[in-house]
């Protein structure tokens, strides 16, 4: 679920061209931190490459430059090395993926590193190269843009002299080089990694900061990123209902964001701050009549099986004649499967519209 989303916005966005105002001189900010994938030591079947089978049935249409640097430092202060031949094919496989699933009549220029000296656990990072705002072609005033993007929008390259994408992955995992998405027990897939961390390249990520208990966005620069916005939604609420707990068994806590009324039922979900709060998913709760009705969603995170990673319970706004219903999901190992309904047991409640904030505490 978390790629489809992602495409459906790269289908559309990165298609529009030249639309929207003709805006102010275009700024530019650098690319910012990366945004790191931690490895978790247990299996996990779910993989986001397709076999090559599938692939030749589409036609790309967008292309991606890849620059495999030598021996080196690059822009995050990574020990680069030399790419062996078996990395560089999967990642070119990868970034074909990609080509098939966003619009784009710019060419998309990564550079990436094979790295040597990678936190532990990482499996890569990555970020765009810059971001861009005020731009010929900029839907939004005001507002950051990926550079790939902007330049999709744009028309043309903003900053042909430098890297759309700055990714590196670490040299010393044990990795499988297969396209197949077939890893043994102990792999990591290599195809499957790449395609997370050029979604993040292409600015699948937020710009968000904390400093001082004071959260700001658009990285102290006070603009926000273009998937910092949700205009009529703020326009008509704007309102959050936070939850924290660790849904993937990292040892650090996540963000599930539920909306107010008029959201129709989306919630999302942010990585821990070590991620840099990045956004991990859409999530849509799945009851049509009461997120076109309403739509508020209160969510609580917490353990309910005794695992080391937290499910996930929504509560809703009022809903006259249907109130008082809860529904749980497990946790990011699962892919978010439904755990079950539940509707509290007292008529006159549910009848009048039956308003419900869970919470979680220790299982017993």
């Amino acid at each position: 679920m978390q790629l489809s989303v992602f495409f459906n916005i790269c289908s559309t966005v990165f298609g529009q061209g030249s639309v929207g105002t003709e805006p102010q001189t275009p700024q530019v900010m650098p690319g910012g931190r990366p945004i790191p994938l931690i490895a978790i030591p247990e299996d996990n079947y779910f993989r986001l490459v397709q076999p090559p089978a599938v692939l030749a049935l589409y036609e790309a249409t967008s292309t991606f430059t890849v620059n495999y640097l030598p021996a080196g430092t690059n822009v995050f202060g990574d020990t680069c090395i030399a790419w062996p031949a078996q990395a560089q094919n999967a990642f070119d496989y990868a970034a074909g993926v990609w080509a098939n699933y966003i619009r784009s009549s710019v060419p998309i220029t990564i550079n990436a590193c094979w790295a040597t000296n990678l936190a532990p656990g990482v499996l890569g990072h990555s970020g765009p190269g810059s971001w861009y705002r005020d731009f010929s072609g900029a839907p939004a005033a005001g507002t950051w843009y990926p550079v790939a993007l902007a330049n999709a929008l744009h028309g043309s390259d903003l900053d042909p002299a430098n890297p759309d994408i700055d990714i590196a992955f670490s040299s010393t995992l044990n990795w499988y080089f297969g396209t197949d998405g077939n890893p043994v027990s102990g792999q990591y897939d290599f195809a499957s990694v790449i395609m997370h961390e050029i979604a993040h390249g292409l600015g699948f990520t937020g710009l968000m900061s904390v400093s001082n208990g004071l959260g700001s966005w658009g990285l102290g620069s006070g603009f926000p990123g273009a998937y910092d916005r949700w205009p009529a939604y703020y326009a008509s609420n704007g309102t959050t209902y936070p939850a924290v707990g660790d849904i993937d068994g990292d040892g650090r806590a996540e963000i599930v964001i539920g909306l107010g009324q008029g959201s129709g039922g989306w919630v999302e979900f942010l990585d821990d701050k070590t991620a840099g709060y990045a956004h991990l998913k859409w999530f849509q709760f799945p009851r049509d009549a009461y997120d076109n009705s309403n739509g508020e969603i209160h969510p609580a995170v917490g353990n309910l099986d005794a695992a080391s990673r937290a499910e996930i319970i929504f509560g809703l706004g009022r809903f006259q004649g249907q109130g008082g219903w809860l529904f749980a999901i497990d946790d990011a190992t699962s892919n978010y499967a439904t755990l079950g309904w539940l509707q509290v047991p007292w008529n006159a409640f549910l009848q009048d519209g039956g308003e419900t904030f869970p919470a979680i505490g220790p299982p017993r």
